[in-house]
């Protein structure tokens, strides 16, 4: 009895605890709205989310600073379990049409969002080929390709699989894309759009 007492206190406070971190430390950014735990924007009090989970606000857009570029945070979700997670854009993708992704990105090194990024997401390389290249793995991409140098972007569902490429091609830049690319999918679309 004495046991199912104590469970009830903590998991009463927990939730008193999380309402009011939810309602008294609550901020936003631009169009993000209802930023809270765990996540915090720099500037925020020591009580108001993880200092691992700290965003900034910049010229009203959210952003994630990271050892291996710069993103903005354009949805964060709350959802309990292993769904909370944040939608990111890299910031050189957004300026252009036709511009590579400004850092090669694996999920693996976001310094403390690794539980945060989502699970179902594959990894998309660009590569510099020499020569062209008849395979239906490869596509062109024609606004970065030259009439001696050829750019293709080609889909890899893990990391171990991106240093695997044709003859005479190299990795130029390698990112991560929430869902597959249909083939005919605008691939600068697909990365404005950011990944979860």
């Amino acid at each position: 009895m004495l046991i199912l007492l104590c469970f009830l206190l903590l998991s009463n406070a927990e939730f008193g605890f999380r309402y009011y971190f939810q309602r008294v430390c609550s901020n936003s950014c631009g169009d993000l709205q209802n930023i809270h735990y765990p996540f915090r924007l720099k500037g925020d009090p020591p009580q108001c989310g993880e200092k691992s989970h700290e965003l900034s606000c910049e010229g009203n857009r959210t952003m994630l600073f990271q050892p291996n570029g710069t993103f903005y945070v354009t949805n964060i979700s709350y959802e309990e379990g292993p769904f909370m997670g944040m939608t990111l854009i890299d910031v050189g993708i957004t300026r252009s049409n036709c511009r590579l992704p400004s850092v090669s990105l694996w999920l693996k090194n976001f310094t403390g969002y690794n539980t945060m990024l989502g699970f179902s997401y594959e990894y998309c390389t660009f590569v510099n080929c020499s020569r062209k290249i008849d395979d239906e793995t490869y596509r062109l991409v024609p606004c970065l390709s030259t009439n001696s140098t050829f750019i293709y972007v080609t889909i890899r569902y893990d990391a171990a699989s991106v240093g695997v490429l044709v003859q005479d091609c190299r990795p130029v830049v390698t990112t991560a894309v929430s869902d597959s690319i249909p083939h005919n999918e605008d691939i600068f679309k697909m990365l404005r759009e950011g990944f979860k």
